[in-house]
C-alpha cells in the first residue's frame, strides 16, 4: 500500500499527472494460508489529486467483478468512487498476464504524442532498447465498456510490458511497484528524445536484431 501511494506522488513530482485523470493499480498479495481464490488490486479513490492519494485511502478492488471489497479510511466529506475507465484497462491488464503486479496508465505529453505515431516508438536511443517489444491498441475514446477488456488482453503480448494506446497514452505493467517505474521513466525518456529529432527528420534507427539490442534485454 505504502509503495504504490508513493507511486502517484512520485507520478505528481514527475509532472506526469493529470489532475483526478489516469490511474496505477498493484495486485493485493494473497497471504500462504488464504484458500480464497479471489484476486484483488488497490486504486486510487477517484476525485482525489495524486498528491492526496495515501495508502489509507487506497480502494480494494476485486479483479472477477470490479466491486469495492475495502473503501479505506477517506477523509470527512470524500465520496467513495471508482473510475469506471480506469476498471476496465486495469482489469484486463491484470487478468492478462499474473506475473504482473503494478499497472500504470498516463498522457504524459511527449508519450502521448508517440502514441499518434504510425511508426509508434523507435528503437532510436538506449533507454528504447531496454524498453523491449511495445504493444499497440486501437483508439476507442475511454475505455469505458467491459467489452473492450477482452481485446485490451488479447493485444498486450506475451513478450510486452508497455503498451501503447493509439491517440491516447500508454499503460505500463511491472511485476513490482519498482520496476513499473522503471520502465515508465525510460519511456517517457524515450519519447522526449524521439519527438526531439523527429524534427530533424535524418535519423538513424537500431535494428530490433541488432546483438547490442539483444544484449540489452538481456541484461535490463
Amino acid at each position: 500500500m505504502f509503495s504504490l501511494a508513493a507511486l502517484y506522488r512520485l507520478v505528481d513530482l514527475k509532472g506526469c499527472s493529470e489532475d483526478v485523470l489516469n490511474h496505477i493499480t498493484a495486485r493485493v498479495p494473497k497471504p500462504p494460508s488464504s484458500k480464497s481464490p479471489e484476486s484483488s488490486i488497490l486504486i486510487n479513490n477517484f476525485g482525489l489529486q495524486y498528491y492526496e492519494v495515501t495508502a489509507a485511502n487506497l480502494l480494494q478492488v476485486s479483479l472477477s467483478d470490479g466491486r469495492i471489497m475495502d473503501s479505506g479510511s477517506q477523509s470527512n466529506g470524500v465520496v467513495v468512487s471508482l473510475n469506471e475507465a480506469g476498471l476496465v484497462l486495469h482489469r484486463a491488464m491484470h487478468e492478462a498476464r499474473p506475473n504482473i503486479n503494478c499497472v500504470l496508465h498516463f498522457h504524459e505529453t511527449h508519450v502521448q504524442a508517440i502514441s499518434t505515431l504510425k511508426c509508434g516508438l523507435l528503437r532510436t536511443t538506449l533507454e528504447s532498447c531496454i524498453l523491449g517489444n511495445i504493444s499497440r491498441h486501437s483508439f476507442r475514446g475511454i475505455t469505458v465498456f467491459d467489452c473492450e477488456r477482452k481485446d485490451l488482453m488479447k493485444n498486450l503480448e506475451k513478450d510486452s510490458k508497455i503498451m501503447l494506446l493509439d491517440n491516447h497514452g500508454a499503460v505500463v505493467c511491472g511485476e513490482s511497484i519498482e520496476e513499473t517505474w522503471q520502465l515508465t521513466s525510460l519511456l517517457i525518456h524515450s519519447a522526449k528524445s524521439q519527438v526531439t529529432f523527429l524534427k530533424q527528420y535524418n535519423v538513424i534507427v537500431i535494428s530490433v536484431n541488432s546483438r547490442y539490442t539483444k544484449w540489452w534485454n538481456c541484461i535490463a
